[in-house]
């Protein structure tokens, strides 16, 4: 199994969101929570939210941009 993108973003990239349009080659990913902090585990009594959008290159997997970031 593989994971992408191979090099990953120092703020991790944890889409929850997704779709895919084939016919331009895209797809959108969307962080709306950082994933660990929704853990019963030290630092899991806090939520963080995100609010980032990502646009991939399907066939490349990899992201060519981040509209919203945060």
């Amino acid at each position: 199994m593989q994971a992408w993108p191979l090099n990953p973003l120092n703020d991790g990239v944890d889409p929850h969101g997704l779709t895919i349009d084939d016919a331009h080659n895209l797809i959108l990913t969307s962080d709306f929570i950082c994933p660990f902090h929704t853990l019963n585990a030290a630092g899991g009594d806090e939520v963080i939210l995100r609010a980032s959008l990502r646009v991939w290159d399907f066939n490349g997997r990899s992201i060519v941009s981040t509209p919203i970031e945060g």
